[in-house]
């Protein structure tokens, strides 16, 4: 075995050695940049095709529980980009379900299950508040490694307003008693208060205000990822 041939095989090794479990996209991307597919692109790349990604969320919720008509689920435009570019299909896991964030989280958990290294891949100005769901959630039981993407932009108002959404939500989570890692407690809160998910009139909350007052096609675009992703928001 010549040296270069050695060093390759080492290399392979020790990379799939140290690799993570899997690559969480989360949808809300640029449609036109598709900067955190290409992310997720790159990180399956580099663990040639061992580590399967999964693509968590179907639309807003402020454009209604029900995706308007004509709209194909985010996650689903993301998988058949990455089946465009060369990613096969038993590589990728969806999850259509969420509407939010942490709705991302939420309804990943059982199909993330025993996996303990996740790659989670989004934006700059989005990996705060994501992590943030991340912990709420699983509490420690998972690591997930942050990977953003190469898309400008990380301002004082994106800043504000990501920052604005933990506050109200970590508000909320003392108010109904919900704790880090407890699946169960944050599932009373999904179905009776959170305002994408609730069973019927949700619950009053700080974040169902925040909603409320952005249910709006164009005010909505004033959230960060809403603007980024529905530039022109669906009829």
């Amino acid at each position: 075995m010549t040296v270069s041939v050695k060093k390759r095989v080492y290399k392979s090794f020790f990379g799939r050695l140290f690799m993570s479990n899997l690559i969480m996209l989360l949808s809300g991307e640029d449609v036109d940049e598709r900067n955190r597919s290409r992310k997720a692109m790159e990180i399956y790349q580099r663990s040639e095709g061992a580590t399967p990604i999964l693509i968590s969320g179907s639309h807003s919720g402020y454009l209604g529980r029900t995706i308007p008509q004509g709209m194909q689920p985010e996650c689903y435009q993301a998988r058949d980009f990455l089946i465009s570019q060369g990613i096969p299909e038993r590589d990728i896991k969806v999850e259509d379900s969420s509407l939010d964030t942490l709705g991302n989280f939420y309804f990943s958990h059982p199909i993330i299950g025993k996996e303990q290294e996740i790659d989670l891949v989004t934006d700059t100005f989005h990996m705060k508040r994501s992590l943030w769901c991340a912990r709420l959630v699983f509490g420690d039981s998972k690591r997930f490694i942050p990977n953003t993407t190469d898309k400008t932009g990380n301002t004082k108002y994106q800043r504000f307003m990501e920052g604005l959404q933990i506050r109200l939500l970590s508000r909320d989570m003392g108010k109904y008693g919900v704790k880090e890692g407890d699946y169960e407690a944050l599932g009373r809160f999904m179905n009776k208060v959170h305002p994408f998910y609730c069973q019927g009139r949700p619950e009053p909350s700080a974040f169902g205000f925040m909603v409320g007052m952005f249910n709006n096609k164009r005010l909505m675009r004033l959230l960060p990822t809403q603007k980024q992703a529905y530039k022109t928001p669906p009829e």
